[in-house]
């Protein structure tokens, strides 16, 4: 009987192994790129794991986690990956699938935030803590431009005013000073001849007309050019988990002053 070669048997042509190897691949990228990690960004009431052990604001939560939400309880958990906030009422048992949040046993569904919220890692506990902190409406605060503006709302700047003549300061984040002025009534508008440049940072505030030389509130700002977008600034009712996320992504962009300051709601 003639033999037959190795060559000439081949059940399964080398063609088949990639295209086999290649789909395994797909699926596995697909079960990884679900099981992502989630970071809690509000805890209101009792959320306790297995081990007894308390779930807390900015813990990292990994999939196959599990914990019980009491009544009358909330908690919120942020996924970076695709800018996604899942917000859960007690009573619950939470676990954290590969595809995302069972409450009860049943898909928590999330709300999509802002696609500009995607890959922003939430950290520092100080943004947390000002989320849950409002500062009084009776002492002065600026109230705008703060973050990331137009160019058109870069020139209009506003703040609750208090008796009394006060001085309008505005700098570059290095100390240059761009404009001065006397203002009594909670407003200043740049003249046209001061220039602003498109991607400048730039901070501003707002001091005792008389030999004052520390600004009663002061914060910070980067004019967007019009390649460059930015997330809508949550409102005066948005959730503290929302202030965090968008606070975060003011760090991000190296806008310290401005990421506390919204997280403390202290610019309305």
């Amino acid at each position: 009987m003639a033999r037959i070669s190795s060559s000439e048997a081949a059940p399964i042509s080398w063609l088949h192994v990639v295209g086999l190897i290649v789909v395994l691949w797909a699926v596995s990228s697909d079960s990884l790129a679900q099981a992502r990690d989630l970071v809690v960004t509000e805890v209101r009431g009792t959320a306790v794991r297995s081990n007894s052990s308390a779930v807390r604001t900015l813990d990292t939560l990994k999939v196959g986690e599990r914990f019980r939400l009491s009544s009358d309880s909330r908690v919120s958990l942020f996924a970076d990956q695709d800018a996604k906030l899942y917000e859960v009422d007690g009573p619950a048992e939470i676990v954290l699938s590969p595809k995302g949040v069972l409450a009860n046993g049943k898909a928590v569904e999330a709300r999509k935030l802002d696609d500009a919220y995607r890959n922003v890692k939430v950290n520092g506990s100080e943004l947390v803590q000002g989320s849950m902190v409002m500062r009084s409406n009776a002492s002065l605060r600026l109230l705008g431009p703060e973050g990331a503006v137009a160019p058109a709302s870069a020139r209009e700047f506003s703040w609750v005013q208090q008796p009394g003549a006060w001085r309008f300061e505005l700098a570059t984040d290095a100390g240059v000073l761009v404009h001065r002025t006397e203002a009594r009534d909670g407003r200043v508008t740049l003249p046209a001849n001061v220039a602003l440049e498109s991607g400048g940072h730039y901070v501003w505030g707002i001091l005792p007309s008389q030999g004052g030389t520390t600004p009663a509130d002061w914060t910070e700002f980067v004019v967007l050019d019009e390649a460059q977008a930015a997330p809508g600034r949550p409102g005066t009712d948005a959730s503290a988990s929302e202030r965090v996320v968008h606070g975060a992504w003011l760090k991000s962009r190296g806008l310290n002053r401005a990421a506390l300051r919204f997280a403390s709601g202290a610019a309305q």
